[in-house]
């Protein structure tokens, strides 16, 4: 195509969404959001014969005016909440509380819930809502993917106005790609809006994902009569489901390379295709990151370099019903289990994708179990359990197993598949913390007779310090004074830190504080109280003289530690 036909088709491109826009986002219930705006007003009242301070609101979503009562935004409590800088408040007639601007009321006139708005917050229009919006265009026999910011705004007054700005876009010349960009982004992540499509060197999708109900109706001669003929894309958009985001413009940087992915569509396969799209996008960027479509990233998905739908897919032509409408990890299942010489039924492939099938797989494989036998467990228990808060799951079940083995060091066939999972996963996990903490709790005990050398007592400060007795007493330290020194129980009951717990002498069961004392050099790690807060004066105190009393313990470990070497050094006597 020659440079000519490019500028001429480029100034062709509608700058401005169709017309009907606004009113096919509004019937497909977008653009809905509304503001109340209120202003100072002054109302004769009869009764009193002078006029009045009120306020005057103003819906956007039905042009009504109504006075509510003035508030002062001192006695406000949400003001302080939003940072409102507004000089004043109003009543609202529903809940009676004081309202200012970012607060949720009720328009006095149609009922409808919105946002309280100060005239002050903005100059002379404000932006209400805003909705992305794409449209397919032929424009001088080429396909445009066109797409715009259709955004809601309201004036002072409440006159609601609509603008837009053009957005990203896409053209198809000769089956090949050109970005179109309506924007430049600054460095401060802000966007400076541009009257006309500019054309961008390199390619990337950049209008992403969207939903079916953010497109115009397509109509298929826009597109037949275009070079791009073949593409498929009204079909595509129209099987894509509607709960689920669509990706126009990475389809069609597909379809330019690879045009025989419009059989991937055909076949029926436009929600795998969806997923892998998904699959594929990169988290990219530097001043505004955003997701990025990498078509190399597809296709570590399907086998582009087959037409034939089954064989990009990796399934037999006969397969294709049986697999389709699964997404792509129980697609993965089914060819895994089929090489293990399974025949996976429909019904059993849609159960395991609500298990999420190749994490049942590796489930299974890691500890040896039957796939289906597996599958049909997991699929009992999870009926069982419709009454209940927890759904066991492949997960649920890992942590089960995982139990079995941490209590009896192995997995008993007899215990694997029990008739409850979920009443056996509570009951094993009961057990293993009763035979652990008795573990823990044993070593710590061994350790007691050494640690009692740091039992020390202060009179004047009226506090005594000794070691931690039991791995239920470090754990009620915690507790109580709610902060982590139970999770240090293993760590203590090792000998990788002493836990001394510091007591008032009037209160020796009630914790007060709790030291952690180091190893080597009985240095003291850290000492805290409830809420892990700092130490009291007299804590200070008591810590200075626990430190002077842990010296002379130093001293006379020294000492011993002196006349042991000297008694192992002294040379043995013949004859002794």
């Amino acid at each position: 195509m020659s440079e000519e036909d490019l500028a001429k088709t480029l100034s062709m491109l509608p700058t401005v969404p169709s017309e009907y826009a606004v009113d096919t986002l509004i019937n497909r219930g977008y653009l809905s959001c509304n503001v109340l705006l209120y202003r100072a007003a002054y109302v004769y009242v009869p009764l009193t014969d002078r006029k009045e301070q009120m306020v005057q609101v103003t819906c956007t979503a039905c042009g009504e005016s109504a006075y509510l009562e003035y508030a002062d935004i001192e006695v406000c409590s949400c003001s302080k909440s939003y940072g409102s800088s507004d000089p004043f408040g109003f009543v609202d007639y529903t809940d009676k509380e004081t309202k200012v601007s970012g607060n949720t009321c009720i328009c006095p006139c149609c009922g409808k819930g919105m946002q309280a708005l100060h005239i002050s917050r903005f100059k002379n229009l404000y932006e209400v809502d805003s909705r992305f919006w794409l449209e397919v265009h032929n424009v001088n026999g080429h396909l445009a993917l066109l797409s715009f910011f259709i955004r809601k705004y309201t004036d002072k007054k409440g006159k609601v106005t609509y603008g837009h700005n053009i957005y990203d876009g896409i053209l198809v010349i000769n089956q090949k790609p050109i970005r179109l960009c309506g924007y430049t982004k600054n460095m401060g992540c802000g966007y400076s809006w541009h009257n006309k499509w500019d054309m961008r060197q390199r390619f990337h999708d950049n209008i992403g994902a969207c939903a079916k109900t953010e497109i115009n109706d397509i109509y298929s001669p826009d597109i037949w009569n275009s070079d791009s003929a073949n593409c498929a894309l009204d079909e595509y958009i129209r099987s894509s489901p509607a709960s689920r985001e669509i990706y126009p413009g990475a389809y069609m940087q597909i379809w330019c390379k690879y045009p025989h992915i419009e059989n991937i569509v055909k076949a029926g396969f436009t929600p795998l295709l969806n997923e892998l799209i998904e699959k594929s996008r990169d988290y990219t960027g530097y001043y505004t990151a955003n997701y990025i479509f990498g078509i190399a990233n597809f296709k570590n998905y399907l086998a582009l370099e087959y037409k034939k739908p089954h064989l990009m897919i990796g399934v037999l032509k006969e397969e294709l019903p049986l697999v389709k409408d699964l997404m792509f990890d129980t697609l993965q299942f089914f060819k895994c289990t089929k090489l293990k010489g399974l025949r996976m039924t429909r019904d059993q492939l849609e159960k395991a994708e609500r298990l999420h099938a190749m994490e049942l797989l590796n489930h299974c494989e890691e500890y040896n179990l039957t796939i289906v036998r597996t599958l049909n467990y997991l699929t009992k228990q999870r009926e069982k359990a419709l009454h209940r808060s927890v759904k066991p799951g492949v997960h649920f079940m890992r942590d089960y197993l995982e139990y079995l083995k941490r209590f009896y060091g192995e997995m008993p066939a007899s215990m694997i598949y029990p008739k409850d999972l979920v009443t056996a996963h509570d009951d094993m996990a009961k057990k293993v913390k009763e035979k652990e903490d008795a573990a823990v709790n044993a070593k710590i005990l061994s350790r007691l007779p050494d640690l009692n050398k740091f039992f020390f007592e202060d009179e004047e400060t009226g506090l005594f310090i000794r070691p931690c007795g039991s791995h239920k007493e470090i754990i009620d330290e915690g507790k109580i004074l709610n902060h982590c020194v139970g999770s240090y129980a293993r760590r203590y009951s090792e000998g990788s830190t002493n836990i001394l717990l510091i007591r008032r002498k009037s209160a020796p069961d009630v914790p007060f504080y709790t030291l952690e004392l180091g190893v080597k050099n009985y240095n003291v790690v850290q000492n805290r109280g409830r809420g892990n807060c700092s130490r009291t004066p007299e804590v200070i105190l008591f810590q200075k003289k626990f430190e002077e009393f842990i010296k002379t313990i130093q001293q006379k470990e020294k000492k011993a530690n002196g006349k042991q070497r000297s008694i192992s050094s002294e040379p043995v006597r013949a004859g002794a």
